[in-house]
């Protein structure tokens, strides 16, 4: 819009010193022999330069805003184009598309970078789910693998549903009963759901309970199970229960590990 009130006013100016004068100073010789005075002869001559100039200038000044316009419109709709694209790849599941800045405008380039956030979370979260999913199936296959070998066993009678039976059955139903909890955890998650009880808590006892639910599979594997956390760390704002899931898994980790490398002492670290 300045570009056109500039372009407008210079084509003005322009028209007005150039082709004015000559306009009225023809006009004066056309009409020097005709009958009338001087005054009206000039009056005249005027009003006919000027109307012939403005209309020149207004002429030029709407050439120049429809050449801006079309310019403007092109690049506005290739920008609107390449953007519809790429949230019709979002769409589909391609999450990878990107735009570029169309530089056509503040609020254009505004709308590109957050088209690009919005691309950025939903491939993160796409790789997070993926990834997710693939961790239910792997832990979901012990579970499930375990309780189908011990069904077979008992149907062909090679094993008796004695009371250690009962209690492998019984673990990894609880396994596969805490999958679920999880599974709804993250699901309450992802759509806001999930209440956080925050509590203040010392970092002694919150090792000190994680470390205490444990302590028996460790114990199971022969190893020792040992926490070290300073008495001077100051109390911290944690959901017990979401934390201690964290380092129940991260225990449970420790101590798969520690069994394959028959490990003698496994520490959880200060926190």
């Amino acid at each position: 819009m300045a570009l056109v009130i500039i372009a407008g006013g210079i084509t003005a100016l322009l028209i007005a010193a150039l082709v004015g004068p000559v306009f009225f100073h023809q006009h004066l010789i056309e009409v020097e022999n005709s009958p009338g005075t001087t005054f009206e002869h000039a009056e005249a001559a005027f009003i006919s330069a000027s109307t012939l100039t403005l209309a020149i200038a207004l002429g030029a000044s709407a050439l120049t805003s429809l050449a801006v316009s079309l310019i403007l419109a092109r690049r506005i709709g290739a920008s609107l184009g390449t953007m519809s694209t790429a949230a019709a790849q979002v769409a589909a599941g391609r999450f990878q598309a990107r735009v570029a800045r169309p530089r056509v405008g503040a609020e254009f380039d505004e709308l590109a970078d957050a088209f690009n956030d919005m691309a950025t979370r939903l491939d993160r979260d796409e790789d997070l789910r993926r990834r997710l999913m693939a961790d239910v199936a792997h832990e979901l296959r012990t579970p499930v693998t375990t309780i189908s070998a011990t069904v077979d066993a008992l149907e062909d009678g090679v094993q008796q549903l004695d009371p250690q039976t009962v209690e492998v059955l019984r673990t990894q139903a609880s396994r596969l009963t805490r999958l679920a909890a999880d599974l709804a955890a993250v699901t309450r998650a992802e759509t806001g759901a999930l209440h956080l009880g925050r509590q203040p808590m010392t970092p002694q006892d919150v090792l000190e309970v994680a470390a205490e639910s444990a302590r028996d599979r460790y114990t199971a594997a022969g190893v020792e199970l040992v926490v070290e956390a300073s008495t001077h760390l100051p109390e911290v704002w944690v959901d017990a229960d979401r934390f201690g899931q964290v380092l129940a898994n991260l225990l449970d980790c420790q101590s798969l590990s520690a069994r394959s490398r028959e490990d003698g002492v496994v520490l959880a670290g200060a926190l």
